[in-house]
C-alpha cells in the first residue's frame, strides 16, 4: 500500500484530476492528483447523477481503497474504455475530499471553470438496461427519418414515414432514455450548459448533445411524446428529458450571448431539480449567473457546507431576498413566494428555493398590471427592515376574500386515469361545478354562466394573451365541459378538429390558472383565484410596481401580516384597482 493520501490538501486555485490507469477484474484502478486550475490542461469532466445510493462499491486511488457509489463504479469502467488513451477526468464524489467541508465551500465556486475548461463533459446515464441499445442504435436513423416531418404523424401512419409501428419494443426503449434520472437532477443543469463539448453515455453506446438535442425537437414536433412516454404520466414534464434538453438548449444561447444569466430567474425556473442538499438549490446553479452577480451573491451569502450551514440552508435565501425585492420593480420574488414546504423560520415573504412552488404563478407567464399605469412608473418602493425579516411594501386594501372553494384541480395525462366516474375528469367537473355555483350567487346570474366566471377559470389569459373581448372564446368553455363529461362517460367528443385545437388552448389555461389555487368570492362582489391556503378573510391588496394582485392574512395581535401569494380577482387586474372609489388608504405593509 501507498503511504500517499487519497486526497492532499488543496492550495488556492487548485484541483484534482483523477487518472483511470486499469481495470483489472471490474475494478478500476485509479490515481488522485492536485493540478492548478488552468485552461491549458487536457480533461474531461463527469456529470452523473448522485442520487440516495450509499457508497458500497470501491476503487483503487493512490494504492488505497476508496468507497465510491456503484453508479460511479459503473461510470469509471466505461470510460475507462471510452477515453483511451485520455483518461484524465474530473469527477466530484472523488476530485472534492466528499469528508472536507471546508474544501467544498473553496471548490463549489470553481465549478464554473472546471466544466469550462473542460475538453469534454461526458455524461454516464447508466449501464445498459431496458433495452437501451436498441433505443441509441435507432437514434441515427429516427433523425434521419423525421428530418423533413414539420407536423404530428398519427399513429396509423407510422409505416408510411418508414418508422416503427407503435407497439415497436423501441418506443418505450426510448421512453426509458428520455426519463433516465439524470434529467431530474439540479447539479447537472450548469454542468451541460458549461461544456464545450457534450457527450451521453448510456451503456456501451454514446450520443453527442447535438444529435439529442436534434432528435428531441423531432419527437415533439412529429407529435410522437405519447407514443416514446407511452403510460408514464407527464403531466410534470420537468422530470424528463423532453423538458430538460430544449431549457439546456436556450441556456446555452443566453451563457454565450451574454455571459451569464439572471440568477432569481434560474432558481425560479429549476425548483422542482433535485439534488441532496437544500442549500444546494442556490449553488448548483451559482455557475451559470454573471460574474459580477456572482461575486455580489457571494459577498451576500457565503457557501457553507457545515453542519450549521446545511441545517439552516435557508439564510442565505433570506440574505439574497432581501436585496433582490428591493431591486427588481416587478416583484417577482414576491410572486414566487408560495412554496409546497417552507422552514417555520422562512419569512412568508421569501422562497424556499429548494421547494416548489405551489402553481405557475402570475408574476411570470402571465403579464399583469394590478399596481402600476405604466412601465416608466414601475420601480420597486419595498425596503428590509433592519435587524428584522420583515419587509415594508407601499400598496392598499382593495377587497376581502368571502367564500373559497378548495383547491381540488388535479388531471393527468395517462388516459386510463382520466376516464369514468372515478377518474380524474369526473373530479375535475364536480370542483368546476361548484365554482360555477359560487359564481352564479356572487353575480346574481342563477341562470346563466357569468363571464366572470369562464374568464376567471383561465385567468383571463389565453395563450398568454388578454382576452379583451369574448368573441369565438366564449364557446371554448361550454366545450371543455363537453370534452370533460366525454371522458367521464367515456364516450366520442364529436367535435370539428379546429374546435378541438380551440378547447385544448382553453383547457390549458385553464391548468395553468388554476392547479394549486382555490377559487373564492370576494365581500365586494367579484370572483378570484388564489393560493391553495387562501381562507375566508384575507386581504385582497394591492402592492405598488406588482404586476399581480395579493393576499394578505393579518395576525390580530401583531402589526406584521403574513404574505399568502398572488391572487386573481376578475376586473382589478388592470390598474382598475387604482381609481376604484371602494379602494383603501395608501399605507406600508409591514410584512414577515
Amino acid at each position: 500500500m501507498s503511504n500517499r493520501p487519497i486526497h492532499e490538501a488543496l492550495e488556492e486555485g487548485e484541483f484534482r484530476l483523477l487518472t483511470i490507469l486499469n481495470v483489472v477484474d471490474g475494478l478500476p484502478e485509479c490515481t488522485l492528483e492536485k493540478v492548478p486550475l488552468a485552461n491549458t490542461l487536457e480533461y474531461n469532466a463527469i456529470s452523473y447523477t448522485w442520487g440516495n445510493e450509499k457508497p458500497t462499491a470501491s476503487i483503487v486511488c493512490n494504492g488505497e481503497r476508496l468507497a465510491v457509489t456503484p453508479h460511479v463504479l459503473g461510470a469509471l469502467r466505461r470510460l475507462h474504455a471510452y477515453l483511451s488513451p485520455l483518461r484524465k477526468i474530473w469527477i466530484d464524489s472523488i476530485c472534492i475530499d466528499q469528508q472536507d467541508n471546508e474544501e467544498k465551500n473553496t471548490q463549489v465556486p470553481l465549478m464554473r471553470e472546471i466544466y469550462n475548461n473542460a475538453q469534454a463533459v461526458l455524461v454516464w446515464l447508466a449501464d445498459a438496461a431496458n433495452n437501451s441499445d436498441m433505443a441509441m442504435d435507432y437514434a441515427p436513423e429516427l433523425n434521419e427519418k423525421l428530418r423533413l416531418v414539420d407536423r404530428a404523424i398519427h399513429f396509423d401512419h407510422l409505416a408510411s414515414h418508414g418508422l416503427n409501428d407503435q407497439d415497436h419494443p423501441v418506443w418505450p426503449a426510448l421512453g426509458h432514455l428520455y426519463c433516465q434520472s439524470w434529467f431530474e437532477r439540479l447539479w447537472v443543469i450548469q454542468e451541460a450548459v458549461l461544456a464545450r463539448e457534450l457527450v451521453f453515455l448510456y451503456g456501451s453506446k454514446s450520443i453527442d448533445w447535438d444529435s439529442l438535442r436534434i432528435l428531441t425537437a423531432a419527437l415533439l414536433r412529429a407529435g410522437l411524446l405519447h407514443l416514446v412516454m407511452v403510460a408514464r404520466d407527464i403531466r410534470s414534464n420537468e422530470d424528463n428529458a423532453f423538458y430538460t434538453i430544449p431549457v439546456i438548449n436556450i441556456m446555452k444561447m443566453q451563457v454565450a450571448e451574454h455571459g451569464g444569466m439572471d440568477f432569481q430567474g434560474l432558481l425560479s425556473g429549476n425548483r422542482v431539480k433535485k439534488c441532496t442538499e437544500p442549500v444546494d438549490h442556490l449553488w448548483a446553479l451559482l455557475g451559470l449567473v454573471h460574474p459580477q452577480i456572482r461575486n455580489e451573491t457571494l459577498h451576500l451569502a457565503s457557501i457553507d457546507y457545515s453542519e450549521d450551514g446545511r441545517r439552516h440552508f435557508w439564510r442565505p435565501f433570506i440574505a439574497l431576498g432581501k436585496k433582490w425585492v428591493e431591486d427588481d420593480p416587478t416583484l417577482m420574488l414576491l410572486s414566487s413566494a408560495s412554496s409546497q414546504e417552507k422552514p417555520q423560520e422562512l419569512p412568508s415573504w421569501c422562497p424556499n428555493w429548494a421547494s416548489p412552488e405551489q402553481y405557475i404563478i402570475f408574476g411570470g407567464v402571465r403579464s399583469y398590471n394590478a399596481g402600476f399605469r405604466s412601465m416608466r412608473e414601475r420601480i420597486s418602493r419595498v425596503r428590509a427592515i433592519p435587524d428584522s425579516n420583515n419587509i415594508a411594501i407601499p400598496g392598499f386594501r382593495v377587497d376581502e376574500v368571502a367564500i373559497t372553494i378548495a383547491a381540488s384541480w388535479s388531471f393527468t395525462s395517462v388516459p386510463d386515469q382520466q376516464k369514468g366516474l372515478n377518474g380524474a375528469a369526473a373530479r375535475l367537473l364536480e370542483w368546476e361545478s361548484q365554482c360555477l355555483s359560487l359564481s352564479k350567487i356572487t353575480y346574481n346570474q342563477p341562470d346563466a354562466v357569468p363571464e366572470a366566471h369562464w374568464r376567471t377559470l383561465i385567468g383571463n389569459k389565453l395563450d398568454d394573451e388578454d382576452l379583451t373581448s369574448a368573441g369565438d372564446v366564449s364557446e371554448d368553455y361550454p366545450n371543455m365541459l363537453r370534452y370533460l363529461t366525454t371522458l367521464r362517460d367515456e364516450t366520442d367528443l364529436d367535435e370539428t378538429v379546429e374546435k378541438k385545437a380551440a378547447l385544448r388552448l382553453y383547457f390549458s389555461a385553464m391548468q395553468s390558472a388554476c392547479q394549486g389555487r382555490r377559487f373564492f368570492s370576494t365581500r365586494g362582489g367579484r370572483v378570484g383565484l388564489g393560493p391553495a391556503h387562501l381562507n375566508a378573510g384575507d386581504t385582497i391588496c394591492v402592492f405598488y410596481s406588482g404586476g399581480p394582485l395579493y393576499a394578505l392574512r393579518f395576525k390580530p395581535t401583531d402589526r406584521t401580516s403574513e404574505l399568502i401569494g398572488e391572487a386573481y380577482v376578475h376586473g382589478l387586474m388592470n390598474n382598475e384597482a387604482c381609481t376604484a372609489e371602494s379602494r383603501g388608504e395608501d399605507q406600508t405593509f409591514v410584512v414577515g
